[in-house]
């Protein structure tokens, strides 16, 4: 994988890097890239180097301090170029105007994991508007699996929150673009709270925000590095099984880790510039096939909507 960067030490921090880092002259680069490196670096020194990253991902562009949103970059490039190369990561060390879902505030801090990814598939993918969500979902919460001292500890918060013991860890948003059966463009943008949490206010929706450090003894280790490379490694596995028309699994993991199934929930409106009205109280009976959720006494399910957790988990002598 070809990295590209303005600051090799902050790089250095997120990748293995395997040559000596030189100076792009653009001279040998994938033309349709240019664009993207000029919005992404503008006037600043660029240098190059390259990484044995295993997976799909061709170029990594790490930035030190970002003035804006890589995701909403990466959104915008692609609907003027849809020629870009599959494989493409951007990583911020911190960042301005950062997001969440319908422009929520995301605080990009220096410590922490802020991913934008692009993929070119172009062609079908059974389940896609559902299977990208759940992909995210699922590779965030192996990832923290795999984080030793935290296994086991993640759950996901419909739709697109990851926890632990109640506080968000990590969410993530998707964007595609296709044309009729065939998804032309994918962007992927995760948030991974790693080694400190950002100062966000909170509301019955997140109550508490935090990060993996504060979950680990004071005498285990964390390593951004790391905890990426995971990241990396289990997004190009399970966007394969996408791919190779497995959503299914992907899904059953998805519904294991869920904090929803068996819980008594409020789903409130959820639009841009509108009051939040409650729109559906009641206990979650199962997640769907589309990520909907059908709820105890209802025949029709809940397909949108911001959700609070009202009740701890349901057994069976309660």
């Amino acid at each position: 994988m070809i990295v590209f960067t303005d600051n090799k030490k902050g790089a250095e921090n997120a990748f293995t890097i395997h040559r000596e880092w030189i100076p792009e002259d653009y001279s040998a680069i994938d033309q349709n890239l240019e664009p993207l490196i000029h919005r992404l670096y503008g006037d600043k020194p660029v240098y190059r180097s390259v990484s044995r990253v295993s997976g799909r991902w061709q170029y990594a562009f790490f930035v030190k301090s970002a003035p804006s949103s890589h995701f909403d970059l990466l959104v915008e490039s692609s609907q003027s170029n849809f020629a870009l190369p599959d494989g493409i990561l951007c990583i911020a060390g911190s960042g301005r105007h950062f997001h969440g879902q319908q422009g929520r505030p995301w605080k990009a801090q220096e410590g922490n994991i802020h991913l934008s990814i692009y993929l070119s598939p172009g062609k079908k993918i059974d389940h896609y508007h559902a299977g990208l969500p759940v992909l995210s979902a699922v590779s965030i919460v192996q990832t923290i699996d795999a984080t030793e001292g935290l296994k086991g500890n993640a759950n996901i918060k419909w739709v697109n929150d990851v926890l632990i013991q109640g506080t968000k860890i990590a969410g993530f948003l998707v964007h595609t673009h296709s044309v009729q059966d065939r998804v032309i463009a994918v962007i992927l943008g995760i948030g991974l709270n790693v080694e400190k949490t950002p100062p966000l206010t909170s509301d019955v929706f997140v109550p508490e925000v935090g990060s993996l450090r504060e979950f680990l003894p004071s005498t285990f280790s964390i390593m951004r590095k790391k905890i990426l490379k995971h990241l990396l490694e289990f997004l190009d596995k399970n966007y394969g099984l996408l791919l190779d028309g497995r959503y299914k699994k992907l899904l059953d993991f998805y519904r294991k880790r869920s904090l929803v199934i068996g819980r008594e929930v409020q789903i409130f409106s959820d639009i841009p510039n509108k009051k939040q009205i409650t729109i559906f109280s009641g206990t979650v009976k199962q997640i769907g096939d589309n990520l909907e959720l059908w709820m105890e006494g209802q025949k029709k399910p809940v397909t949108e909507g911001r959700l609070v957790l009202v009740s701890k988990k349901r057994t069976d002598s309660t």
